[in-house]
């Protein structure tokens, strides 16, 4: 395991999720590296002592809305990390009742306050036109015919002339390629079941997972989102360092 400091005693939101998105980045696709990084903040009255940031600070550091009930449900510890690139928020509860019941009310805004857990699907690749041409040139023929004047005389034909075709090439060009229109997906949350826990998802319309939360052994509260790191964690504290 890997732990990095981040000192926000004079950040802002923007700053932090700066931070944070950094921080995912450097993991390995797949990977199944841990790392952490642990924010702190300096002691008041203090210039140089720092201390573990408590969640409810982090919470309001990141604009989060998170309910009060669940505010003082949780915490104050907490731990942000990684497992390779993907994130995931690990804290403590006090009352899996009052927890829930919070988390609950939390849902509609829990997307956008907790957006740098939240997954971001691939987009659809680009789509090529097939290419056409450019301009049309059609062949252009002139010709010109012998005309006779009558004046009681006739006149010896003159000798027909006519102008040879002329052929342009077409000219053609490669199209640009063109970005797919987004496709409009509804997303809900449902209650799912990760290796006999239970947990609710973010889901998309498609299937696809968007972010969970899950209450683990303990008394803690998992943030994440995919299955996989639900599964990883789990393995974690099934280590006899956390006691089994």
């Amino acid at each position: 395991e890997t732990i990095s400091m981040f000192d926000t005693s004079t950040t802002t939101r923007a700053t932090l999720l700066q931070k944070i998105d950094s921080f995912v980045a450097e993991g390995a696709v797949g990977s199944l590296d841990v790392r952490a990084l642990l924010f702190t903040e300096q002691i008041v009255g203090t210039t140089t002592e720092t201390a573990t940031l408590p969640l409810d600070a982090f919470f309001e550091l990141i604009g989060s809305r998170a309910p009060g009930r669940l505010v003082r449900t949780l915490g104050p510890n907490m731990m942000f990390g990684a497992i390779g690139n993907e994130p995931l928020l690990l804290t403590t509860h006090t009352s899996y009742e009052n927890a829930f019941a919070g988390l609950l009310e939390w849902e509609p805004d829990m997307e956008d306050d907790l957006s740098f857990i939240v997954r971001t699907p691939l987009a659809p690749a680009p789509v090529s036109l097939p290419e056409l041409p450019d301009t049309e040139t059609l062949t252009a023929s002139t010709s010109s015919t012998t005309s006779t004047v009558s004046t009681g005389t006739s006149s010896p034909a003159l000798p027909s002339t006519t102008t040879p075709a002329t052929t342009s090439p077409v000219a053609t060009t490669t199209p640009p390629e063109v970005e797919p229109l987004p496709t409009l997906h509804t997303n809900m949350w449902k209650d799912i079941v990760i290796k006999n826990v239970d947990a609710r998802a973010l889901i998309r319309d498609d299937g696809e997972i968007l972010l969970l939360y899950a209450f683990l052994k303990n008394n803690l509260l998992l943030f994440a989102s995919r299955r996989e790191t639900v599964s990883i964690v789990l393995e974690i504290l099934a280590t006899p360092q956390f006691g089994e």
